[in-house]
């Protein structure tokens, strides 16, 4: 057996799948801090958009990530 199918989890998903999306959604994060949900929502609007300023939101975003750690 390959040494990365060892440290996975048995409910882990399998990485052959072609979406490689969570189906379940108890397996995501819950109860972000409102900073990085603020970034993350900021982000996904500025894509939805195509705003040009896609990196400063990306960079919002890394930086509320470091900040809440």
């Amino acid at each position: 057996m390959p040494m990365d199918e060892l440290s996975l989890p048995e409910n882990h998903p399998n990485p052959s799948e072609a979406d490689d999306q969570p189906t379940e959604k108890d397996c995501l994060e819950a109860d972000l801090p409102a900073s990085i949900q603020k970034a993350i929502a900021e982000l996904l609007q500025g894509e939805k958009e195509q705003v040009l300023h896609l990196d400063c939101l990306s960079d919002e975003l890394y930086g509320a990530i470091n900040a809440n750690l």
